[in-house]
Protein backbone atom coordinates (compact mmCIF):
# COMPACT_ATOMS: atom_id res chain seq x y z
CA UNK A 1 0.00 0.00 0.00
CA UNK A 2 1.34 3.45 -1.10
CA UNK A 3 1.58 6.50 1.19
CA UNK A 4 -0.22 9.86 0.34
CA UNK A 5 1.84 12.65 -0.93
CA UNK A 6 2.79 15.65 1.28
CA UNK A 7 3.29 19.24 0.32
CA UNK A 8 3.73 22.12 2.84
CA UNK A 9 1.19 25.89 3.07
CA UNK A 10 -1.22 23.32 0.82
CA UNK A 11 -3.81 25.93 2.37
CA UNK A 12 -6.82 27.76 0.28
CA UNK A 13 -10.47 29.00 0.76
CA UNK A 14 -13.51 27.31 -1.28
CA UNK A 15 -15.29 29.51 -4.21
CA UNK A 16 -17.90 27.18 -4.04
CA UNK A 17 -20.47 25.44 -1.46
CA UNK A 18 -20.52 22.10 -1.54
CA UNK A 19 -23.25 21.68 1.36
CA UNK A 20 -23.70 18.19 3.14
CA UNK A 21 -23.32 16.22 -0.36
CA UNK A 22 -20.92 17.78 -3.06
CA UNK A 23 -17.86 15.92 -3.71
CA UNK A 24 -16.26 19.48 -6.07
CA UNK A 25 -14.40 21.69 -3.63
CA UNK A 26 -13.16 24.74 -5.77
CA UNK A 27 -10.68 26.57 -4.32
CA UNK A 28 -8.81 29.97 -5.11
CA UNK A 29 -7.40 30.38 -8.63
CA UNK A 30 -4.33 28.96 -8.77
CA UNK A 31 -4.13 27.74 -4.97
CA UNK A 32 -5.01 24.01 -7.14
CA UNK A 33 -1.22 23.84 -7.36
CA UNK A 34 -0.56 24.14 -3.73
CA UNK A 35 -1.43 20.66 -3.41
CA UNK A 36 -0.06 17.68 -2.89
CA UNK A 37 -0.86 14.46 -5.60
CA UNK A 38 -3.72 13.27 -5.01
CA UNK A 39 -5.20 11.22 -3.25
CA UNK A 40 -4.76 12.91 0.21
CA UNK A 41 -6.82 13.80 2.80
CA UNK A 42 -7.75 17.32 3.59
CA UNK A 43 -10.05 19.27 6.26
CA UNK A 44 -12.61 21.63 5.62
CA UNK A 45 -13.86 23.83 8.21
CA UNK A 46 -15.62 27.28 8.62
CA UNK A 47 -13.74 30.45 7.59
CA UNK A 48 -12.58 32.60 10.92
CA UNK A 49 -12.21 29.69 13.06
CA UNK A 50 -10.08 27.37 14.32
CA UNK A 51 -11.46 23.86 13.25
CA UNK A 52 -12.91 21.23 15.83
CA UNK A 53 -13.87 17.69 15.03
CA UNK A 54 -15.62 16.53 18.44
CA UNK A 55 -19.68 16.16 18.96
CA UNK A 56 -21.20 19.38 17.38
CA UNK A 57 -17.55 20.21 16.01
CA UNK A 58 -17.16 22.57 12.47
CA UNK A 59 -14.70 20.57 10.50
CA UNK A 60 -14.54 17.22 8.56
CA UNK A 61 -11.81 15.30 6.70
CA UNK A 62 -12.50 14.67 2.88
CA UNK A 63 -10.10 12.02 0.87
CA UNK A 64 -9.29 14.08 -2.41
CA UNK A 65 -8.89 11.71 -5.37
CA UNK A 66 -8.36 14.03 -8.21
CA UNK A 67 -7.86 17.71 -9.13
CA UNK A 68 -8.05 19.61 -12.22
CA UNK A 69 -7.03 22.64 -11.99
CA UNK A 70 -8.66 24.55 -9.05
CA UNK A 71 -11.45 21.66 -8.55
CA UNK A 72 -10.78 19.27 -6.20
CA UNK A 73 -13.27 16.19 -6.31
CA UNK A 74 -13.56 14.26 -2.57
CA UNK A 75 -14.53 11.58 -0.75
CA UNK A 76 -16.61 13.05 1.87
CA UNK A 77 -16.34 12.08 5.72
CA UNK A 78 -12.93 10.40 6.42
CA UNK A 79 -11.23 8.96 8.91
CA UNK A 80 -14.61 9.22 11.36
CA UNK A 81 -15.45 12.75 11.06
CA UNK A 82 -19.53 13.87 10.69
CA UNK A 83 -20.79 15.36 7.55
CA UNK A 84 -20.82 18.84 7.15
CA UNK A 85 -22.94 21.24 5.98
CA UNK A 86 -20.47 23.21 4.30
CA UNK A 87 -22.41 26.64 3.16
CA UNK A 88 -21.73 29.44 2.42
CA UNK A 89 -18.51 29.50 0.16
CA UNK A 90 -15.04 30.94 2.08
CA UNK A 91 -15.03 27.60 3.67
CA UNK A 92 -10.83 26.75 4.86
CA UNK A 93 -9.42 23.60 3.39
CA UNK A 94 -6.13 22.56 4.23
CA UNK A 95 -3.88 19.18 3.69
CA UNK A 96 -3.63 19.62 7.40
CA UNK A 97 -1.88 16.44 9.29
CA UNK A 98 -4.60 13.96 10.19
CA UNK A 99 -4.62 10.68 11.93
CA UNK A 100 -3.77 8.48 9.19
CA UNK A 101 -0.53 10.90 7.78
CA UNK A 102 1.16 9.52 11.35
CA UNK A 103 -0.67 6.39 10.94
CA UNK A 104 0.67 5.86 7.55
CA UNK A 105 4.22 6.23 9.40
CA UNK A 106 3.88 3.51 11.95
CA UNK A 107 2.50 1.09 8.97
CA UNK A 108 2.93 -2.56 10.40
CA UNK A 109 5.81 -4.89 9.87
CA UNK A 110 4.66 -8.43 9.82
CA UNK A 111 6.81 -11.33 9.90
CA UNK A 112 5.75 -15.41 8.20
CA UNK A 113 7.53 -17.83 8.08
CA UNK A 114 6.06 -18.81 4.06
CA UNK A 115 5.00 -22.03 4.87
CA UNK A 116 8.14 -23.20 6.69
CA UNK A 117 7.89 -24.49 10.33
CA UNK A 118 10.83 -22.56 12.09
CA UNK A 119 11.07 -19.11 12.69
CA UNK A 120 8.99 -16.10 14.85
CA UNK A 121 5.61 -14.41 13.23
CA UNK A 122 4.17 -11.68 14.28
CA UNK A 123 3.19 -7.86 13.71
CA UNK A 124 5.37 -5.25 14.70
CA UNK A 125 4.52 -1.63 15.03
CA UNK A 126 7.16 1.18 15.28
CA UNK A 127 8.74 4.13 13.47
CA UNK A 128 12.03 2.09 13.14
CA UNK A 129 12.16 -1.33 10.93
CA UNK A 130 15.65 -3.16 11.28
CA UNK A 131 16.74 -6.51 9.50
CA UNK A 132 19.24 -8.54 10.25
CA UNK A 133 20.86 -11.67 9.07
CA UNK A 134 21.12 -14.58 10.86
CA UNK A 135 22.48 -18.29 10.24
CA UNK A 136 24.60 -17.42 7.08
CA UNK A 137 22.29 -14.96 5.41
CA UNK A 138 24.10 -11.28 4.67
CA UNK A 139 22.24 -8.00 4.83
CA UNK A 140 23.65 -4.91 3.14
CA UNK A 141 21.51 -1.29 2.18
CA UNK A 142 21.88 1.36 -0.07
CA UNK A 143 20.45 4.69 -1.21
CA UNK A 144 20.59 6.78 -4.57
CA UNK A 145 19.94 9.78 -5.80
CA UNK A 146 16.05 9.77 -4.99
CA UNK A 147 16.63 8.32 -1.48
CA UNK A 148 14.77 5.01 -2.38
CA UNK A 149 16.58 2.52 -0.09
CA UNK A 150 17.45 -0.74 -1.38
CA UNK A 151 18.04 -4.02 0.81
CA UNK A 152 19.92 -6.59 -0.90
CA UNK A 153 19.79 -10.30 0.73
CA UNK A 154 22.69 -12.97 0.09
CA UNK A 155 23.62 -15.99 2.02
CA UNK A 156 27.43 -16.12 3.23
CA UNK A 157 29.52 -18.44 1.28
CA UNK A 158 30.64 -21.09 2.36
CA UNK A 159 34.11 -23.18 2.39
CA UNK A 160 34.84 -26.93 2.87
CA UNK A 161 37.85 -28.66 2.99
CA UNK A 162 36.75 -32.02 2.07
CA UNK A 163 35.78 -33.76 -0.44
CA UNK A 164 34.27 -37.68 -0.01
CA UNK A 165 31.94 -38.15 -2.72
CA UNK A 166 31.82 -42.19 -2.05
CA UNK A 167 32.23 -42.24 1.81
CA UNK A 168 29.23 -44.29 1.42
CA UNK A 169 30.04 -46.62 -1.60
CA UNK A 170 30.62 -50.26 -1.42
CA UNK A 171 34.82 -50.12 -2.27
CA UNK A 172 36.56 -53.41 -4.59
CA UNK A 173 40.08 -53.60 -5.92
CA UNK A 174 39.74 -53.44 -9.70
CA UNK A 175 41.42 -51.88 -12.29
CA UNK A 176 40.63 -49.86 -15.75
CA UNK A 177 42.71 -50.38 -18.66
CA UNK A 178 46.16 -49.07 -18.74
CA UNK A 179 45.66 -45.56 -19.74
CA UNK A 180 41.93 -45.69 -19.87
CA UNK A 181 40.28 -42.16 -18.90
CA UNK A 182 37.26 -42.65 -16.32
CA UNK A 183 34.97 -39.76 -15.60
CA UNK A 184 31.79 -39.70 -13.52
CA UNK A 185 29.69 -36.29 -12.53
CA UNK A 186 30.11 -35.12 -8.76
CA UNK A 187 28.41 -32.54 -7.26
CA UNK A 188 31.29 -30.20 -4.85
CA UNK A 189 29.88 -30.54 -1.00
CA UNK A 190 29.77 -26.66 -1.59
CA UNK A 191 27.79 -25.23 -4.40
CA UNK A 192 25.81 -22.03 -3.59
CA UNK A 193 27.46 -18.75 -5.39
CA UNK A 194 30.82 -17.87 -3.48
CA UNK A 195 31.16 -21.39 -2.19
CA UNK A 196 34.45 -22.75 -2.25
CA UNK A 197 36.76 -25.69 -1.89
CA UNK A 198 39.59 -25.62 -0.83
CA UNK A 199 42.15 -28.46 -0.50
CA UNK A 200 45.73 -29.46 -0.40
CA UNK A 201 46.11 -32.85 -1.66
CA UNK A 202 44.52 -35.52 -3.46
CA UNK A 203 44.10 -39.17 -1.96
CA UNK A 204 43.57 -42.33 -4.20
CA UNK A 205 43.53 -45.99 -2.28
CA UNK A 206 45.14 -48.11 -4.14
CA UNK A 207 46.55 -52.21 -3.82
CA UNK A 208 49.94 -53.97 -3.74
CA UNK A 209 50.77 -57.75 -4.44
CA UNK A 210 53.72 -59.36 -5.26
CA UNK A 211 55.06 -63.13 -5.79
CA UNK A 212 57.10 -64.44 -3.13
CA UNK A 213 60.10 -65.14 -5.41
CA UNK A 214 59.67 -61.95 -7.17
CA UNK A 215 61.87 -58.95 -6.85
CA UNK A 216 61.62 -55.55 -9.04
CA UNK A 217 59.77 -52.33 -8.52
CA UNK A 218 56.88 -51.06 -10.21
CA UNK A 219 55.80 -47.69 -11.15
CA UNK A 220 52.10 -45.54 -10.60
CA UNK A 221 51.53 -42.92 -12.17
CA UNK A 222 47.70 -41.11 -11.78
CA UNK A 223 46.43 -38.06 -13.56
CA UNK A 224 43.34 -36.01 -12.10
CA UNK A 225 40.94 -33.76 -13.43
CA UNK A 226 38.23 -31.78 -13.31
CA UNK A 227 35.90 -30.94 -16.00
CA UNK A 228 32.93 -28.76 -17.07
CA UNK A 229 30.10 -29.08 -19.02
CA UNK A 230 29.64 -26.84 -21.81
CA UNK A 231 26.61 -27.82 -24.93
CA UNK A 232 27.51 -31.15 -25.80
CA UNK A 233 31.15 -31.54 -24.65
CA UNK A 234 33.14 -31.49 -21.56
CA UNK A 235 36.01 -28.18 -21.19
CA UNK A 236 38.91 -29.46 -18.63
CA UNK A 237 38.62 -26.67 -16.17
CA UNK A 238 42.11 -28.00 -14.04
CA UNK A 239 43.88 -31.28 -13.96
CA UNK A 240 47.28 -32.85 -11.98
CA UNK A 241 49.20 -36.37 -11.81
CA UNK A 242 51.73 -37.11 -9.69
CA UNK A 243 53.55 -41.08 -9.29
CA UNK A 244 54.96 -43.04 -6.80
CA UNK A 245 57.32 -46.43 -6.89
CA UNK A 246 56.92 -49.61 -4.79
CA UNK A 247 60.11 -51.89 -4.43
CA UNK A 248 59.55 -55.10 -3.13
CA UNK A 249 61.53 -58.44 -2.65
CA UNK A 250 60.23 -61.68 -2.45
CA UNK A 251 58.24 -62.09 1.02
CA UNK A 252 60.97 -59.47 2.88
CA UNK A 253 59.44 -57.48 5.11
CA UNK A 254 59.24 -54.73 3.38
CA UNK A 255 57.15 -55.65 0.65
CA UNK A 256 55.24 -57.40 3.15
CA UNK A 257 54.04 -53.79 4.30
CA UNK A 258 53.20 -52.94 1.14
CA UNK A 259 50.86 -55.16 0.21
CA UNK A 260 46.93 -54.52 0.71
CA UNK A 261 45.50 -51.44 0.42
CA UNK A 262 47.33 -48.32 0.89
CA UNK A 263 46.78 -44.74 0.15
CA UNK A 264 48.43 -43.12 -2.47
CA UNK A 265 48.62 -39.13 -1.79
CA UNK A 266 49.19 -36.55 -4.49
CA UNK A 267 49.86 -32.70 -3.57
CA UNK A 268 47.26 -30.22 -5.54
CA UNK A 269 47.00 -26.81 -3.38
CA UNK A 270 43.95 -25.47 -5.55
CA UNK A 271 40.42 -23.46 -4.85
CA UNK A 272 37.65 -24.87 -6.81
CA UNK A 273 34.33 -22.91 -6.64
CA UNK A 274 31.24 -24.89 -5.94
CA UNK A 275 29.61 -26.36 -8.91
CA UNK A 276 29.04 -30.04 -10.44
CA UNK A 277 32.34 -30.95 -12.25
CA UNK A 278 33.22 -34.35 -14.44
CA UNK A 279 36.13 -35.98 -12.31
CA UNK A 280 38.30 -37.76 -14.85
CA UNK A 281 40.86 -39.89 -13.53
CA UNK A 282 43.42 -42.15 -15.38
CA UNK A 283 46.19 -44.48 -13.68
CA UNK A 284 49.31 -45.91 -16.07
CA UNK A 285 51.86 -48.50 -14.80
CA UNK A 286 55.21 -49.32 -15.62
CA UNK A 287 57.09 -52.25 -13.99
CA UNK A 288 60.96 -53.62 -13.66
CA UNK A 289 60.26 -56.82 -12.95
CA UNK A 290 57.74 -59.19 -12.76
CA UNK A 291 54.63 -61.28 -11.03
CA UNK A 292 53.44 -57.91 -8.92
CA UNK A 293 50.38 -55.88 -9.45
CA UNK A 294 49.17 -52.93 -8.26
CA UNK A 295 45.33 -51.89 -8.78
CA UNK A 296 43.23 -49.17 -8.63
CA UNK A 297 40.50 -49.38 -5.85
CA UNK A 298 36.75 -49.01 -7.51
CA UNK A 299 32.88 -48.21 -6.53
CA UNK A 300 31.47 -51.14 -6.57
CA UNK A 301 28.89 -51.13 -9.20
CA UNK A 302 25.93 -53.27 -11.47
CA UNK A 303 27.75 -56.28 -13.06
CA UNK A 304 25.18 -55.60 -16.48
CA UNK A 305 25.91 -53.78 -19.41
CA UNK A 306 23.87 -50.53 -20.09
CA UNK A 307 21.49 -50.12 -23.48
CA UNK A 308 20.56 -47.01 -23.18
CA UNK A 309 16.82 -45.44 -23.40
CA UNK A 310 13.91 -47.95 -23.18
CA UNK A 311 13.08 -48.81 -27.02
CA UNK A 312 15.71 -46.63 -28.82
CA UNK A 313 18.57 -48.25 -30.30
CA UNK A 314 21.91 -49.16 -28.49
CA UNK A 315 24.82 -47.21 -28.58
CA UNK A 316 28.48 -47.09 -26.86
CA UNK A 317 28.24 -43.77 -26.31
CA UNK A 318 25.07 -44.28 -24.05
CA UNK A 319 25.22 -43.13 -20.56
CA UNK A 320 24.07 -42.99 -17.61
CA UNK A 321 23.86 -40.08 -16.63
CA UNK A 322 25.34 -38.19 -19.38
CA UNK A 323 29.02 -37.34 -18.99
CA UNK A 324 29.61 -40.90 -17.37
CA UNK A 325 31.49 -43.36 -18.89
CA UNK A 326 35.08 -43.61 -20.36
CA UNK A 327 37.06 -41.89 -23.28
CA UNK A 328 37.07 -43.80 -26.59
CA UNK A 329 40.58 -43.81 -26.66
CA UNK A 330 43.66 -44.63 -24.40
CA UNK A 331 45.24 -41.47 -23.69
CA UNK A 332 48.27 -40.05 -21.48
CA UNK A 333 47.28 -36.97 -20.55
CA UNK A 334 43.80 -35.29 -20.07
CA UNK A 335 42.67 -33.74 -23.27
CA UNK A 336 41.18 -30.24 -23.13
CA UNK A 337 37.96 -31.10 -24.61
CA UNK A 338 35.77 -34.19 -24.60
CA UNK A 339 32.40 -34.92 -26.68
CA UNK A 340 29.80 -36.81 -25.32
CA UNK A 341 29.79 -38.47 -28.18
CA UNK A 342 33.32 -39.84 -27.35
CA UNK A 343 32.51 -41.49 -24.21
CA UNK A 344 31.93 -44.86 -23.89
CA UNK A 345 29.28 -45.59 -21.09
CA UNK A 346 27.44 -48.89 -22.04
CA UNK A 347 30.42 -51.76 -20.63
CA UNK A 348 29.70 -52.26 -16.87
CA UNK A 349 33.18 -51.89 -15.64
CA UNK A 350 32.52 -48.16 -16.92
CA UNK A 351 29.78 -47.65 -13.93
CA UNK A 352 32.60 -48.31 -11.58
CA UNK A 353 34.61 -45.20 -11.33
CA UNK A 354 37.90 -45.34 -9.09
CA UNK A 355 37.52 -44.06 -5.40
CA UNK A 356 39.45 -41.33 -4.33
CA UNK A 357 39.07 -38.03 -1.96
CA UNK A 358 40.12 -34.47 -1.69
CA UNK A 359 41.25 -32.51 1.55
CA UNK A 360 42.95 -29.81 3.34
CA UNK A 361 45.28 -31.01 5.96
CA UNK A 362 46.21 -34.70 7.61
CA UNK A 363 45.07 -37.52 5.14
Amino acid sequence: MSVDAHANFAYSTLTNAPGTAGTTFSVQTGDGAKFPTPPFNATVWPAGVQPTGAAGGNAEIIRVTSIATDDLTATRTQEGSTNRDITPAGYQIAATITVKTLTDAEKSFGVSTGGGTSGNTGVLFGPQVVLAGINNIRLSQSTDATSRITVSISDIAETATMWFPYNEAVNVVGQHGQSTLHIVPVPTPVRGPGDELHIDRLVFPIHFTNASNSTGSVTLSINYGLYTKNASSLSLWGSTSGSGQITYSGNDASSQSKRGIHLFTMPWTTTIPGDRYYVGILSKTASAGANATISQVLISQINSQFYGLLNAATTRSAQWPLGFGVYSAQTAAHPSSIGFSQMDGSNSSNARPPSWFAISGTV
